[in-house]
């Protein structure tokens, strides 16, 4: 552990802090004007899926919440900037988790790595240079830093492929599901429309993509195979761009395995560029008159060795077990969804379900049956029929729902089919259970989910 002390080039993480900034930007301002101006996603009217235990996030009115992606908004750009960073980095992940918290069917594994990022950099000394917190206060300019810094990043980016690369070893991952399904789905796609549902597309990519999540960290751990490393990382990334809509992950991805490099990687490059490009030679040598060219390096107290040490043993021993939590869990995690997410657990499977909910009286009389068309959009509608969790939500609120009209005291039973990679429909909630009395366990299996059985 004392090698992670070592003090380097802090051009790394500082380029890092502006790729989050900027990423961050961008994913809120998708949230704000696509899902909350356009789809009207967070009306405080509407009924929202919460997460078990954070039940009161509820949306706020107009203007107030407008006013919070606004905040963000400006808290990301600052982030980039580097003015009012650790407060920035603060309210930007603040703002990023009340998003997703929301509203659950939002859920992406790089909206929940974007906000643990958040919170993280806000402890790193990414405003130490280029930034304008620097800018007002040229004193608190550092060249170097110690390594550990851009070991967090790199080890939390290794955990993101590796663990992607566990989940995928499973029977349908290896029989190219559910790969084989969304191909199809592909085939209006602009020139590569035609190419990519062919099955065998399908297949490569199925076996590439578990080969790369097993091996990319380790490629890129070593100075040998670190360039193949990163050429697979931008291959693998790019064409998930072209073939599917994720968002920043492909971004932040590229930019995290850098952190692999040496520190000398980007202060090479720029000075490469001094040598090609004669205006951000000018621009460079301003920069350099300003602060000097002072080697300033990062002070280590005893206290701060001691308290990162702590720190750095906690970080990697939770990212190390979050991901392993559905072994908690009896069945097919793919299918109960208990431990799936946080997991990095990523486009393993693709559900599609069917059914609707019984309500019945006391004396067991149905009173009425809800498809949840009228209460719910196309998208909750879509995300609950596979997810436990939030059929056993709207089990609730409909009960809580039919007992506020008058109706006494009434039972609420699922009557819910599944289809999974490309099974057969199966039943997925046992319908003789009455969900108003069930209570969500986050770490027992919930005996009211049935089992999942291959049709192979």
């Amino acid at each position: 552990m004392k090698g992670l002390f070592k003090q380097v080039d802090i051009t790394s993480i500082v380029f890092m802090r502006i790729v989050y900034g900027l990423l961050a930007f961008g994913e809120l301002m998708g949230m704000y004007v696509y899902y909350h101006l356009t789809k009207d996603t967070f009306n405080p009217a509407a009924f929202h899926f919460t997460y078990y235990g954070l039940e009161w996030v509820k949306p706020l009115p107009e203007p107030f919440i407008s006013m919070v992606f606004i905040l963000g908004l400006i808290a990301a750009l600052c982030v980039a900037l580097g003015k009012f960073y650790r407060v920035a980095c603060i309210v930007t992940g603040l703002i990023l988790m009340y998003a997703f918290c929301m509203e659950e069917t939002l859920y992406l594994n790089h909206g929940y790595l974007m906000t643990c990022l958040a919170f993280i950099l806000a402890f790193f000394p990414m405003n130490r240079s280029f930034s304008l917190d620097v800018l007002k206060r040229p004193e608190r300019r550092l060249t170097r830093v110690p390594v550990y810094y851009q070991f967090i990043l790199a080890f939390l980016m290794g955990v993101v492929y590796f663990y992607g690369g566990i989940a995928k070893m499973n029977p349908d991952w290896i029989r190219a599901q559910p790969l084989l399904i969304w191909m199809e789905y592909k085939k209006n796609l602009f020139l590569i429309g035609p190419i990519i549902q062919k099955d065998i597309v399908a297949w490569v990519m199925s076996i590439g993509g578990l080969a790369f999540d097993l091996s990319a960290a380790f490629l890129l751990m070593f100075k040998r195979t670190r360039k193949l490393g990163m050429g697979l990382a931008i291959s693998f990334h790019l064409i998930n761009v072209l073939i599917f809509n994720i968002g920043a992950f492909p971004w932040l991805s590229l930019a995290l395995s850098l952190m692999f490099f040496p520190s000398t990687l980007l202060p090479n490059f720029f000075h490469w560029l001094d040598r090609k490009v004669p205006i951000w030679a000018r621009q460079r040598a301003r920069y350099r008159n300003y602060f000097g060219t002072d080697q300033r390096e990062m002070p280590i107290s005893p206290r701060l060795n001691r308290q990162m040490r702590v720190c750095l043993i906690l970080l990697v021993g939770f990212n190390l077990l979050m991901p392993l939590r559905h072994h908690l869990y009896t069945g097919n995690v793919n299918w109960t969804e208990e431990g799936h997410k946080f997991s990095w657990r990523m486009m393993l499977r693709n559900k599609s379900g069917v059914g609707s909910f019984v309500i019945k009286d006391e004396s067991g009389e149905i009173i009425d049956t809800e498809d949840g068309r009228e209460y719910l959009t196309k998208r909750q509608r879509f995300k609950m029929l596979g997810q436990p969790d939030m059929i056993l939500q709207f089990a609730q609120f409909l009960g809580d729902k039919y007992e506020a009209e008058g109706h006494g005291q009434v039972s609420v039973h699922a009557d819910i089919k599944v289809r999974l990679n490309g099974n057969s429909f199966q039943r997925f909630i046992d319908k003789e259970v009455d969900l108003r009395a069930v209570k969500w366990h986050p770490f027992q299996s919930q005996e009211w989910i049935l089992p999942f059985e291959y049709d192979y």
